[in-house]
């Protein structure tokens, strides 16, 4: 059976200084024509009215219908069966919506590399990824970021980890300064400033840590600077720091941002539309940087069989609405500030 074929809609797209490109590609994404066909293959469809009321109605529909984590990790959500049908709907949307395959940067020269955190082998990739553009010489900056936290490592990743970081795998902040240590080559005794006990209030600590020779990057090194950044939650009592938090927390306490500095946000590509968002919210419009958020495709064609995948393209579906709720919220009051 052929694959359903839609148009792009790619959040990327918005210039993240402007809050009216903003909202406009907000607009399009939620009256996109993948999305009216997923809400009409889950039995809803957009209230009559102001365009307003769409984003909200689809977070509290996507709460309802995608949302299979209801507050845990990842890993922990549960699983669903689907037809055939709406699998093949539901993929198609999610590459039309910008959740496929991997993508590369806009530009040449960036200020800051901004690499997501995640699993152990996803750290790993990621900054494979990101040290496969910067040693091509498809992109250079003079900074390069992995953000983490303190989320717990389990057993089966401590197992599955191809590095063993020196002081232990016990957070994902660990997991992602290990796979920068390993890509980058970094040396020498990092510069460290912490606050907060992780292991009795993961929630309420922060750290990072700064090395000064990246020397996998051979032979423009000078004054290149590698950092490793894991932040505090901005609810404690209920949630631990996300991908917000972590941007917030890194723009505030390790990075020098100037209006116009390029920030290149690295991910998985099933992740980009709802991290980049996050960018554009904590980073864009409040320092005017230059945001392009690109994704490495982990998955690979066979993840398009799996059971899981249809229910996983779902939930970041999801990610994304909620995201951009809290996006348009910004760009709303930014808009409103201006002369």
């Amino acid at each position: 059976m052929a694959m359903l074929e839609y148009p792009s809609y790619q959040l990327t797209r918005m210039d993240s200084r402007d809050p009216e490109s903003i909202l406009e590609h907000i607009d399009e994404w939620v009256h996109s024509l993948p999305v009216r066909d997923l809400l009409k293959e889950f039995g809803g469809a957009f209230p009559t009215g102001r365009h307003a009321d769409s984003l909200r109605y689809l977070e509290a529909f996507s709460a309802e219908h995608w949302d299979f984590r209801k507050g845990r990790e990842r890993y922990q959500s549960e699983h669903r069966a689907f037809d055939p049908g709406t699998k093949r709907l539901v993929h198609a949307a999610a590459y039309a919506l910008g959740l496929g395959t991997t993508t590369f940067p806009s530009h040449d020269e960036y200020r800051h590399v901004l690499i997501l955190g995640g699993k152990m082998l996803t750290c790993m990739k990621r900054a494979e990824f990101a040290l496969d553009l910067l040693r091509s010489g498809m992109v250079e900056a003079p900074e390069i970021s992995g953000l983490g936290s303190f989320r717990k490592a389990d057993d089966g990743e401590r197992a599955a980890s191809p590095v063993q970081p020196a002081d232990g795998l016990d957070f994902e902040v660990d997991a992602m300064e290990a796979a920068m240590v390993h890509a980058f080559t970094l040396r020498g005794t990092p510069y460290e400033e912490s606050k907060g006990d992780p292991y009795a209030e993961p929630n309420r600590s922060w750290k990072f840590r700064t090395y000064s020779r990246v020397d996998g990057l051979s032979p423009r090194t000078e004054g290149r600077q590698a950092h490793v950044v894991a932040a505090d939650a901005s609810n404690p009592e209920a949630l631990r720091a996300n991908t917000a938090d972590t941007c917030r927390f890194w723009a505030d306490r390790v990075a020098v941002l100037e209006p116009g500095d390029r920030v290149l946000v690295v991910t998985t590509a099933i992740f980009v539309p709802f991290q980049h968002c996050d960018a554009v919210a904590t980073l864009g419009l409040p320092y005017q940087c230059v945001i392009d958020t690109v994704g490495i495709d982990l998955e690979g064609p066979e993840f398009r069989t799996e059971a899981t995948a249809t229910g996983k393209y779902l939930q970041e579906i999801r990610s994304a609405i909620v995201s951009m709720l809290g996006l348009r919220e910004v760009a709303l009051q930014r808009r409103r500030r201006r002369p």
